[in-house]
């Protein structure tokens, strides 16, 4: 039998295990690193949301409803002003998460209705970080506004706006935050086994 073996071997030569563990780490170590910066690396692609206080008293009660009027629209109620809002997105953004977006800024910022909102196109720039290859340019879209808090119940009321609940917005923004938070998770462990490779491929290295 351990002529066979040896015959085996002669015919068939195996690597060095210790050779080939080192080279699978080494390679599945690059493998992640090169993860690692296309996901972590990136710049430009994500959405960003801002507001400015206008006003200076303490926020004791968020509204649920937010409405909105877009630049132009007809304004039939007394309103308090309470922060300027604005939402930029990424190449792939959606007008309903855009709004859905400046709906919770506003509600952050208790108010429940932003007027005189209006969008435009900024073009932004995305790539990989330590890539120059990556980068290029797209058009993103950006909405902004005021976000108001209405004073009377009974204007409120007479423009129909009493009667209309919609509040999926705030769900929505649930998603939009798990889903920023999935990819923040994605990346830290993408990272962490990528040095985590690395050490192991050092220490194989080391023991040769």
């Amino acid at each position: 039998m351990m002529v066979f073996n040896s015959l085996f071997e002669q015919i068939f030569p195996l690597p060095n295990i210790n050779t080939m563990i080192k080279g699978f780490v080494f390679s599945f170590g690059i493998f992640m690193l090169l993860v690692f910066s296309s996901c972590i690396g990136q710049y430009g692609n994500n959405i960003t949301q801002s507001s400015h206080p206008l006003a200076n008293d303490s926020c004791t009660s968020l509204a649920e409803n937010v409405f909105l009027f877009f630049d132009g629209e007809p304004i039939h109620f007394d309103y308090t002003k309470r922060s300027l809002v604005e939402v930029m997105g990424n190449e792939n953004s959606t007008d309903t998460e855009l709004l859905n977006r400046l709906k919770y800024q506003a509600y952050s910022n208790c108010a429940n209705a932003v007027v005189n909102i209006r969008w435009t196109w900024v073009q932004r720039e995305t790539g990989t970080y330590g890539d120059p290859k990556s980068r290029y340019t797209y058009n993103a879209k950006v909405y902004t506004g005021l976000a108001v808090k209405i004073n009377s119940d009974e204007l409120y009321k007479s423009n129909a706006l009493g009667n209309y609940h919609d509040v999926t917005y705030q769900e929505q923004m649930k998603l939009y935050q798990k889903r920023e938070g999935d990819e923040v998770a994605m990346k830290v462990v993408v990272y962490l086994l990528s040095i985590g490779f690395c050490i192991a491929y050092a220490i194989a290295k080391s023991a040769k």
